[in-house]
């Protein structure tokens, strides 16, 4: 198997093989899984986004047919209703279009000490755990692999915050072993 270093801060190559892979104090990590695992998140951004802007949509052609009616008191709470919704969607969506650019800028530079847009391997009461730190997603699976994609403001984030592979730590009442960090 063939393996190329690490180039440049943002610049990554493809070898004829189309791997890809990230050099980093002598450790070759084919690049694809993290790659995958961010391509995953933004994926599941753009349908949340796309989902609520199709809800939006939706209220927006509420709004303009309550604007038709004319039944008084039942047409003002309704079309407030959907006021109130609609505003309440807007902060959401705006929320969700900020996590989207967020991860999408991250980079995959390799770090030695834990960050966001790190991926992590911990053993926890001797079981092992691998954790992406980038949004707050939950349990997922990539190439039969499964993950905990949290938030960089999360409880186990603030916890691993700059450790190191090797370093060790107990909170909530368990042992934290850092396996690895890329």
């Amino acid at each position: 198997m063939s393996y190329f270093f690490y180039q440049s801060l943002t610049n990554f190559d493809t070898l004829k093989t189309g791997k890809l892979f990230i050099h980093f104090k002598n450790i070759f990590m084919p690049a694809t899984e993290k790659i995958s695992l961010k391509h995953h998140c933004l994926n599941v951004l753009e349908k949340q986004i796309h989902d609520m802007e199709s809800t939006m949509d939706d209220i927006y052609v509420a709004l303009e047919e309550e604007t038709k009616s004319s039944a008084g008191d039942k047409y003002e709470t309704n079309r407030a209703q959907l006021q109130i919704e609609q505003d309440r969607l807007d902060k959401q969506l705006e929320h969700l279009k900020h996590q989207y650019h967020a991860l999408y800028n991250a980079t995959h530079d390799p770090q030695s000490a834990i960050e966001d847009g790190c991926t992590v391997e911990l053993e926890v009461d001797g079981k092992p755990l691998s954790v992406y730190i980038s949004i707050a997603l939950g349990a997922i699976e990539i190439n039969g692999k499964k993950w905990q994609v949290i938030s960089e403001i999360s409880p186990l984030a603030q916890w691993l915050k700059d450790k190191k592979t090797g370093d060790s730590f107990s909170a909530n009442g368990k042992k934290y072993s850092v396996k690895s960090v890329i």
